[in-house]
């Protein structure tokens, strides 16, 4: 249950994105807050099934985005048909080992200046100009990523229960003044991290392949009790909750690790090549 500081928050979000909306809608469509309008108690149940398959469909269209495609869909929707859970799996390996250990001069920009007069027998004046040079060596580490995301029937056991929907392999020098390596020299995984998705999969209406979400409360069932008060709205916050935590998960591997090892950050730094 979202708490009263978060209510307060997620309501001035939505009143700025109501702002927003209004200017690219005509003026006889007017978007309120449901609870500043008269309504009936048939439309809080199309509210909360409206809502869900909102955010079923923006989980689709990230997944999308990472690689999803409809062949892909076609064939999680039969594995859920066949009675089989269907999980996403993000899994990562890393890898840092030393390359070569380079020196160079690096030439102070301050120069100093000595200036000495001899008096034996005739005067004579002489300056000297110095600068200090330091020898500097590095130690550069070939530092190797390598991550996958992929759909898993069941437990995975087989080739034939892996979709890979992307993955990549990067690396990255590091450079450091000591010989101690600056990171772990092999970790496999480095990174595994799982999240069932049976229930967003079987949301899934329309044509094999289609992102049609098709999200429905049945009210006929005694366990029905109100808009918010039933078991297929419980199923749907299970997994939004589960999700949010799996993404997080995932996210800190690239924004808390890996972006500060290579510079890149939510910023604007380069990070295509994670």
């Amino acid at each position: 249950m979202m708490d009263e500081a978060g209510a307060i928050e997620f309501e001035n979000k939505l009143e700025v994105a109501l702002a927003v909306v209004a200017k690219c809608l005509d003026n006889l469509r007017n978007p309120k807050l449901a609870n500043t309008i008269h309504h009936g108690y048939d439309d809080l149940f199309a509210l909360a099934e409206w809502c869900t398959n909102v955010g079923i469909a923006s989980q689709l269209n990230a997944l999308s985005q990472l690689g999803l495609s409809p062949d892909h869909v076609s064939t999680l929707r039969e594995w859920v048909q066949q009675g089989q859970s269907v999980s996403l799996r993000f899994r990562s390996e890393e890898t840092c080992e030393h390359s070569c250990t380079m020196s160079h001069d690096v030439e102070d920009p301050r120069e100093y200046r000595e200036e000495r007069v001899s008096t034996a027998r005739r005067i004579s004046r002489a300056i000297f100009t110095s600068k200090v040079v330091t020898t500097v060596t590095e130690y550069l580490w070939d530092f190797k990523v390598k991550w996958q995301l992929c759909a898993v029937r069941g437990v995975g056991v087989d080739d034939g229960d892996l979709l890979v929907l992307s993955s990549n392999e990067c690396e990255h020098t590091i450079r450091t003044s000591s010989m101690s390596c600056p990171r772990p020299e092999a970790l496999v995984p480095a990174k595994l991290s799982e999240v069932d998705i049976t229930w967003l999969i079987s949301q899934l209406g329309g044509e094999a392949g289609s992102l049609e979400t098709s999200f429905k409360v049945n009210r006929d069932v005694p366990t029905c009790k109100t808009p918010r008060r039933n078991l297929d709205v419980e199923k749907a916050i299970e997994h939004f909750l589960r999700y949010r935590s799996w993404s997080q998960d995932v996210c800190s591997v690239f924004f808390t690790n890996l972006f500060r090892v290579t510079g890149g950050s939510s910023a604007g730094k380069d990070t295509a090549s994670l």
